[in-house]
């Protein structure tokens, strides 16, 4: 971005010297009461583009050098025209930076200059209050270009940081939904490992081989249980939105599991195993 940007200030620095130095002969054969273009006019001429190279690092120096090379231009006695552009550029880039009221100020001082220069120092009669007026409103029409743009880019700033906001606020419901499945899948699956736990303890005597189905219960039960979790948890940990891990809804292997036909749980309309309050699954585990 700030090689893009370099570039970019570079082109328009070597864009601005070209015309105002190619502007200036033509508008020195046509005001002959102005002097015309030497080695000062033209090093004045190149102090604004050159200006222009750091106007993104320091805006409001610059902006004041440019202004005040354009008073020493016009003093001198040079033709009009060519200095104008490196200021232009220079009030856009400052108001776009965010100085606006020393953009603003630094119009209406060089106004009221060009104002007092054409009123009293100027080597012909004033043109009259119409140029006065017209170089103002070249200067209006230029602040409010410059304000209407960043007016603008400030929206769109404004709406990337609402939809920034909204895609983060999404992904914190969605790890908050995530850390709540986690919490069921863990309360559930401890109730069952609970339950198959006690009904092993009660059959293993007198029923072994149902013994032997209740514990291999608890052992896949476990197991799905840690899959999950560690899943769950590297996509919480990530800090991105995610779909749900592969094994995350596969609980109808246990719908159909001995476990599903035990004392307090009971298959859900999904196909999953859910258990009863947990006053109906203690009684059922002491009933066991």
């Amino acid at each position: 971005m700030r090689t893009r940007c370099g570039r970019a200030d570079l082109v328009t620095s070597g864009v601005a010297a070209l015309l105002q130095l190619g502007i200036t002969q033509s508008a020195s054969n046509g005001q002959g009461d102005r002097l015309p273009p030497d080695a000062f006019s033209i090093s004045l001429l190149l102090i604004g583009p050159a200006l222009l190279l750091v106007r993104r690092r320091w805006p409001v120096p610059a902006l004041l050098g440019t202004v005040l090379v354009t008073c020493v231009y016009i003093v001198a006695g040079y033709a009009y025209g060519p200095p104008f552009l490196s200021a232009i550029i220079m009030l856009y880039t400052a108001i776009n930076a965010g100085h606006r009221l020393v953009a603003w100020l630094t119009s209406a001082g060089f106004f009221a200059f060009i104002v007092i220069y054409m009123t009293w120092m100027a080597p012909v009669a004033s043109p009259g209050a119409f140029h006065n007026l017209a170089v103002g409103a070249m200067i209006l029409v230029v602040l409010t270009i410059s304000e209407v743009v960043r007016a603008q880019r400030e929206r769109a700033a404004e709406r990337r940081r609402v939809a920034e906001e909204e895609e983060r606020r999404q992904a914190s419901e969605e790890r908050l939904t995530m850390a709540q499945e986690l919490h069921d899948v863990l309360a559930h699956n401890i109730s069952l490992i609970h339950v198959q736990a006690s009904t092993a303890l009660h059959l293993i005597d007198d029923h072994p081989e149902q013994a032997r189905t209740a514990l291999a219960t608890i052992k896949q039960a476990s197991k799905d249980v840690l899959g999950e979790m560690r899943s769950v948890l590297n996509v919480l940990r990530e800090g991105a939105p995610a779909p749900p891990p592969p094994g995350w809804t596969g609980w109808t292997t246990w719908s159909s599991a001995p476990a599903c036909r035990s004392p307090g749980v009971r298959p859900a309309g999904s196909g999953r195993c859910r258990r009863g309050s947990s006053g109906r699954s203690t009684g059922s585990s002491r009933r066991a």
